[in-house]
């Protein structure tokens, strides 16, 4: 998984993944900095659930939702697409070099 430049501050982010997965059932966040300690810098989390490669639009993970409201689903959408925009852009920047350029100056991670 990776993370962009979150907009909330890193202790914020660091409490909610580690909230996440520690609520998710057979989630886990594996924390590696000296002192256990939850993490960003070296640190990998899973939310099982989904074969992505068989079930690109996450029908087994939008199934353990149960019946969820049409909002979420359209707001679910929206973030896959942002985050395949996202994606793309980040791969564009790789193969021309343009990492720096891209994280400081063209990314902006949404406030909601």
């Amino acid at each position: 998984m990776l993370f962009l430049k979150p907009a909330a501050t890193k202790h914020k982010f660091i409490t909610g993944l580690s909230t996440a997965a520690s609520t998710t059932p057979e989630a886990t966040y594996v924390t590696l900095n000296n002192h256990e300690q939850p993490t960003t810098a070296k640190a990998g989390i899973a939310f099982p659930g989904n074969d992505w490669i068989a079930f690109p639009d996450g029908d087994q993970y939008l199934a353990k939702l149960g019946n969820p409201s049409p909002q979420l689903l359209n707001a679910l959408a929206a973030l896959r697409q942002r985050h395949l925009q996202a994606v793309a852009n980040l791969l564009n920047a790789i193969e021309k070099g343009n990492v720096s350029l891209y994280l400081n100056k063209q990314f902006k991670c949404p406030t909601r």
